[in-house]
């Protein structure tokens, strides 16, 4: 949920630095080659969205698949908040921080809008793979019985 929030919220801010009458850094670099503010801000989003596949794929993929094993490897029925190792849930509180940092800090709407696609559509990614280990293992469950 927090993916697609993320994804809608900087989808949100790229449109809103494109049709801004002082436009930040990036949609101004790149009014410099290409006229139209849609194609800016579609390339904006296309950037974003490769930058959250690639972090996708190959960082957060790693995590999720740490996680996956360890969650394998506990007995059947452990209380809810043992899924995840302490050193996780410091990692989720300081990606909550430096979330509350995006929007008091003066960065560009262009730049916090790409940052919140890319985290985002990476954060979509790893629920994804969170979501193919649970159709499996009920796959797998429903075929035993």
């Amino acid at each position: 949920m927090i993916g697609i929030m993320l994804l809608s919220l900087g989808g949100t801010f790229i449109l809103e630095a494109c049709r801004s009458p002082e436009p930040p850094f990036f949609v101004t670099y790149f009014s410099r080659t290409i006229q139209d503010r849609e194609s800016i801000a579609t390339l904006l989003l296309c950037f974003s969205l490769f930058v959250g596949y690639m972090k996708g794929r190959f960082v957060l993929s790693k995590s999720v698949q740490r996680q996956i094993n360890r969650v394998e490897a506990m007995p059947p029925r452990i209380p809810l908040h043992k899924i995840y190792s302490p050193m996780y849930y410091v990692l989720i509180v300081g990606m909550m921080f430096l979330g509350f940092l995006m929007r008091v800090l003066p960065i560009g709407l262009d730049l916090r809008g790409m940052i919140d696609v890319a985290i985002g559509f990476a954060l979509i990614q790893g629920s994804m793979q969170y979501m193919r280990f649970l159709l499996k293992t009920w796959t797998i469950k429903r075929n035993e019985q």
